[in-house]
C-alpha cells in the first residue's frame, strides 16, 4: 500500500512539472540577430473561458484594463464584457438607451476605457464611436468625420480608439491609410496623424522601370499600408502598429511606432535594429513569413510588448529597442494561441484575447522575467542598487540575456568602474554604450599616466633620432651598391611616386627605377593589413567576429581584385596601342597600394584609440587611401603607356568591364561545373542501385 502510494505521489509531481512547463521552445535573440536558447518568461496562470465566465465568447476583438478592471469587446455577441481583477464577471453592456430608444452595438471591434470611467467603444458594424458613461448612459455619439482630406469614397469603419489625458480621440479605421484619425473631446475630426511611409517591394520598382504603359496601368499602385491598433503611453505617446513588414523593409519599414503630438516617430531603436517581433521565421511550412504584429501594450517605464499573430508569440522591449524575452507559440495546448488579437497586462500578468479559442489566456511572469521587469522598473525609479541586483539575478537565470549585461555594465558605469563596464557591453556588442564607457575610461588613464606617455615618445623621438646618425657614422661607403641596397632603393622610391606621382611612373617606365620585387612586397603586406584589421580594428567599428577568421577569404580580397585589373588592363591595352608589358603593370599598381598601406594603418590605429563620435576621421583614412590608391592607378595607367588623360579614363573603365565579364564568366563556369559534378554522381549512383 505505501509503495502505491509513493507510485501515485511521483506520478503526481511528474504531471505538475510537465503541466508548468511551457509547450513551446524559448529563445532570445544574440546581438547577431541569431536565436539562442532562453529559459520560460511566461507560465500558464489561468484561461477565462465560456466555462468560467458563464457565457461564451465569440470572435472576440479587443482587451483593456483600468484601475482593476478587464473590459472585452465580444465582437460577435456584439456586447462589451466588464471583469473583475480576478476574471470574474461583472457586468454586461449590449444595449443602452440612446435618446429614448433602445440601441446597440454592430461587431465592436474596440474597447477604451477613460480615467473618468467613461467607455469608448468602437462600434464597428455602425461606423461610429459610442462613449458611455460608468453608469452605462449615454454620453455621447460619434458618426463619420467630415473633412476634404478624408475624400468623398471614405467609409468610416472604427476598429481601434484610444484617448490621452487632454481627451484627444484617436481611431484607426478599416481601409484607412492616411493615418490615425485625431478628434477633439467633442468628436470632432481634427486632422490626420502619422501617416505610415509609402514602402515599396523593390522588386516591382524594378519591374515598373521595364513595363509599358499599359502593365503599369493594371499593375498595383505603392501605397501606404494601415494601422491596426494603438496605445496611448503615459506621457501620451501614440503607439500605433501595422501587420505588413516586410523583410525588404529593413531601412523604411515599421511594425511598431511611437508618434509624439507631431506625429513624427520617435521610437528609439537600438543599433537601427527595428522592433518586428522575430528576426529569422521560416519560409517554408505553416507559420511562413515575418511576424504579424496585431497588438501594443506599454507600462509606465517605456516597456513595451508586441503581439504576433502569425506564430502567437509576444515580444517584450525596453524604452532603448533591446529585446528582454519572448514568450507564447502557435497551437492548440493551454498556454498557445490560435489566431490572438489583442494583449494588456496587469501588473505580471499577461492576458492575451485569442478569438480562435474565443477565451482569454493569462499568464504570469517567471522569475526570470520578472527579475527583468524589476530591474527595468528599479532604473526608473532611479534605485541603481537593486537595479543591479536584479540584472545579475537574471544574468544568472540566462547567461545569454544581452539586456542583463547591457544593464550591468549601466550600472558599473555609473559607479565609475570603466573597464567592467566596457567588458559587459563588449559582451552583448552594446557600441554605444561601450563609445560612452571608453570616453570616461580613456580620460582617467590620460590623466594617469600623460606624464610617462609623453616621457616615453620624447625618448622614443630621440633615440630613433640617435640611432640614424650612428648608423650613417658607422656604415662604410661601397663603392658597388649591394643587392640588398638596391632593394631598400626599390622599396624607398614608393616615398618619390607619392610625391611626384606622373614622374615617378614615367622613371619606372623608363629609367628602369623601381623594381616588381617591391611591388610585390607591397602587395604582401597589403594582404596582411587586410587580415590584421579584421582582426585588429577596434571594437567600436568592427563587425566581424574574430573567431571566424579565413586567411584565404581575406588574402582573395586583395589579390583577386588586384590581378584581374592587371591582367584586364593588360588584355585592354594590348588592344588599344598601349606600351606597357604585363610585368610593369604589375609594378606599377603594387606601388599604388602604398597609399592604401598608410592610410589603413593610420586608421587601424585609429579604430583603438577613437570613440564614435570620432569615427569621422577613421571613415575618412579609409576613404582617402581610397581614393589615393585609384589617383595612382590612373596615373601609373596613363604614363605607362603613354596615353592622354582622358584615354587612360577610358581604358580604366573598359579594364573594369573586362574584369566584370571575368567574374560572370567564373561563376558561370563554376555553376556549370557543379551541374556537371552533380550529373555525373546522379548517374553514378543510379548505375550503382542497377548494377
Amino acid at each position: 500500500m505505501r509503495k502505491t502510494i509513493c507510485l501515485l505521489a511521483l506520478l503526481g509531481c511528474l504531471a505538475v512539472s510537465a503541466a508548468a512547463s511551457a509547450p513551446y521552445s524559448n529563445y532570445a535573440y544574440d546581438a547577431d540577430g541569431e536565436t539562442v536558447p532562453a529559459p520560460s518568461a511566461c507560465d500558464l496562470y489561468a484561461v477565462v473561458d465560456a466555462e468560467s465566465l458563464g457565457t461564451p465568447l465569440n470572435e472576440p476583438s479587443d482587451l483593456f484594463v483600468r484601475d482593476g478592471k478587464v473590459y472585452v469587446a465580444d465582437t460577435g455577441n456584439n456586447r462589451i464584457l466588464i471583469l473583475d481583477g480576478g476574471f470574474s464577471l461583472l457586468g454586461v453592456v449590449d444595449s443602452f438607451d440612446n435618446g429614448g430608444r433602445e440601441d446597440a452595438f454592430q461587431q465592436p471591434e474596440g474597447i477604451f476605457a477613460a480615467a473618468d470611467g467613461a467607455l469608448y467603444v468602437a462600434d464597428t458594424g455602425n461606423g461610429r464611436v459610442v462613449v458611455l458613461e460608468p453608469t452605462g448612459r449615454l454620453r455621447a455619439v460619434y458618426g463619420a468625420p467630415e473633412s476634404e482630406i478624408l475624400g468623398d469614397m471614405f467609409e468610416y469603419l472604427p476598429t481601434k480608439i484610444a484617448a490621452d489625458s487632454a481627451g484627444r480621440l484617436f481611431v484607426v479605421s478599416r481601409n484607412c491609410n492616411l493615418g490615425l484619425l485625431e478628434l477633439d473631446r467633442e468628436g470632432r475630426f481634427v486632422r490626420v496623424l502619422g501617416a505610415p511611409k509609402v514602402v515599396a517591394n523593390p522588386i516591382e520598382q524594378l519591374w515598373k522601370r521595364f513595363s509599358t504603359r499599359e502593365q503599369k496601368r493594371r499593375m498595383g499602385q505603392f501605397v501606404p499600408t494601415e494601422y491596426n491598433n494603438l496605445f496611448v503611453d503615459a506621457e501620451d505617446f501614440v503607439y500605433v502598429t501595422n501587420n505588413a513588414y516586410q523583410k525588404w523593409q529593413e531601412e523604411n519599414g515599421d511594425a511598431v511606432r511611437k508618434l509624439n503630438a507631431l506625429g513624427n516617430d520617435v521610437l528609439t531603436r537600438r543599433d537601427g535594429r527595428k522592433a518586428v517581433g522575430d528576426l529569422d521565421y521560416p519560409q517554408t511550412g505553416t507559420y511562413i513569413g515575418p511576424s504579424s504584429i496585431v497588438d501594443v501594450f506599454t507600462r509606465p517605464n517605456g516597456v513595451y510588448h508586441l503581439l504576433d499573430s502569425r506564430r502567437g508569440r509576444v515580444f517584450t522591449y525596453d524604452a532603448d529597442g533591446n529585446l528582454l524575452f519572448v514568450f507564447g507559440g502557435p497551437g492548440e495546448y493551454a498556454g498557445t494561441f490560435v489566431n490572438p488579437r489583442a494583449l494588456v497586462c496587469m501588473g505580471d500578468l499577461f492576458l492575451v484575447l485569442d478569438a480562435g479559442k474565443n477565451q482569454i489566456t493569462v499568464c504570469r511572469a517567471t522569475p526570470y522575467a520578472a527579475a527583468i521587469l524589476n530591474a527595468v522598473e528599479r532604473h526608473a525609479a532611479d534605485e541603481y542598487n537593486e537595479e543591479l541586483a536584479q540584472w545579475q539575478q537574471a544574468l544568472h537565470y540566462n547567461a545569454n540575456c544581452g539586456a542583463a549585461r547591457v544593464g550591468i555594465g549601466k550600472a558599473y558605469l555609473r559607479s565609475g568602474e570603466y573597464a567592467q563596464a566596457m567588458a559587459c557591453f563588449r559582451q552583448a556588442q552594446d557600441r554605444d554604450n561601450y563609445s560612452k564607457a571608453y570616453q570616461y575610461y580613456r580620460r582617467e588613464m590620460l590623466g594617469e599616466h600623460f606624464p610617462l606617455m609623453m616621457a616615453i615618445l620624447i625618448g622614443a623621438a630621440a633615440a630613433a633620432i640617435a640611432a640614424s646618425r650612428i648608423r650613417k657614422r658607422l656604415t662604410p661607403r661601397r663603392a658597388e651598391p649591394s643587392p640588398s641596397g638596391a632593394f631598400s632603393r626599390s622599396v624607398g622610391y614608393a616615398g618619390y611616386i607619392l610625391a611626384h606621382p606622373f614622374r615617378g611612373f614615367w622613371e619606372l617606365k623608363r629609367e628602369r627605377r623601381g623594381s616588381l620585387s617591391a611591388a610585390c612586397l607591397f602587395l604582401g603586406l597589403t594582404c596582411l593589413l587586410i587580415a590584421a584589421e579584421r582582426q585588429l580594428t577596434g571594437f567600436l567599428f568592427n563587425q566581424q567576429d574574430p573567431a571566424e577568421l579565413n586567411l584565404l577569404l581575406e588574402f582573395s580580397k586583395v589579390l583577386l581584385p588586384f590581378f584581374l585589373w592587371c591582367g584586364g588592363n593588360w588584355c585592354v591595352t594590348s588592344l588599344m596601342e598601349g606600351e606597357g608589358r604585363f610585368t610593369e603593370i604589375v609594378t606599377a599598381a603594387g606601388y599604388a597600394l602604398v597609399p592604401l598601406l598608410i592610410c589603413h594603418t593610420l586608421a587601424l590605429v585609429l579604430s583603438n584609440v577613437a570613440t564614435q563620435a570620432e569615427g569621422a576621421f577613421y571613415t575618412f583614412f579609409l576613404i582617402l587611401g581610397a581614393f589615393w590608391t585609384g589617383a595612382l592607378i590612373l596615373a601609373g595607367n596613363m604614363e605607362l603607356h603613354n596615353y592622354t588623360m582622358s584615354r587612360s579614363l577610358f581604358v580604366a573603365l573598359l579594364t573594369v568591364l573586362v574584369m566584370a565579364i571575368v567574374v560572370f564568366l567564373g561563376i558561370l563556369i563554376v555553376m556549370i561545373v557543379q551541374e556537371m559534378v552533380g550529373f555525373g554522381a546522379d548517374v553514378y549512383n543510379e548505375l550503382a542501385l542497377r548494377f
